[in-house]
């Protein structure tokens, strides 16, 4: 399976298991003439190993070349070197840098998304496609072919809903905020403090300057405004246990 240089301890080059898929197909219409819709496809869940431990934030930390409160704009496309793993790529407005100098809008690479040749939605490591309008808490890598951010699978997307995205917001770079701010981004802020290296930091390519990173990817159609939801996994939204060093119940996360 080809993979993306720089990005391998995003998505490794073991073996993709597949875990589960069902979902129900539904056809529309009536008498001879009707037209059935679309069948919707299946959710295909599939699991990768994970770099680091997600429940230590400071090795997270030292992972992540940007770690940013986000609010997604729009799907942009899906797009990716191999066919049997689809990566999904949104405009996102950023909303608070933790780490890492980003420009106000940065493009968000994910992986999994629809496979191509087909309707059934590839999801990585339990991790829900990203949805438009919604405020995230992104932990991401750079990817210097693209220049896009590459978000960690399993732990680099944690959704900010209600008090805690507003509170996200206003904190906006400003300490004079930051006392609200949710316990997530507090924890991570405190890791990047005392963040420890990656073993690959000296040879990694380094996170440009702002004005170098797109918010746009080129040649393609004006996206539509949303993502097209994939259908609702029946398992838990969080990162399987076998998928990090420890086999808890209690799924980690970067921020738990």
């Amino acid at each position: 399976m080809t993979m993306h240089p720089n990005v391998k301890s995003v998505y490794t080059r073991g073996l993709l298991t597949i875990v589960a898929s069902t979902v129900a197909a539904a056809m529309a219409g009536c008498g001879a003439t009707a037209i059935p819709e679309p069948k919707p496809g299946k959710a295909v869940h599939v699991d990768s190993d994970l770099a680091v431990d997600p429940r230590d934030h400071e090795a997270v930390a030292g992972w992540a070349d940007a770690i940013f409160v986000g609010t997604v704009e729009k799907y942009l496309q899906t797009q990716g070197r191999d066919p049997e793993m689809p990566e999904t790529q949104f405009r996102v407005s950023v909303v608070d840098e933790l780490k890492g100098d980003l420009p106000t809008k940065v493009v968000v690479n994910q992986f999994g998304g629809t496979k191509t040749g087909s309707n059934d939605i590839i999801i990585v490591n339990n991790s829900p496609i990203l949805d438009a309008n919604k405020t995230y808490l992104f932990i991401a890598r750079y990817y210097a072919e693209k220049k896009w951010l590459t978000i960690a699978t399993g732990f680099g997307a944690l959704e900010l809903t209600g008090a805690d995205a507003d509170a996200a917001k206003r904190a906006d770079n400003n300490p004079a905020n930051r006392d609200a701010e949710p316990e997530p981004v507090k924890n991570m802020r405190d890791a990047i403090a005392h963040e420890k290296p990656f073993s690959d930091q000296a040879t990694r390519p380094k996170l440009p300057d702002a004005a170098s990173l797109p918010s746009d990817v080129p040649g393609i159609p004006t996206p539509p405004e949303t993502t097209s939801r994939p259908p609702t996994p029946t398992s838990s939204g969080q990162p399987h246990p076998s998928t990090t060093s420890s086999s808890s119940a209690n799924s980690p996360t970067p921020t738990s």
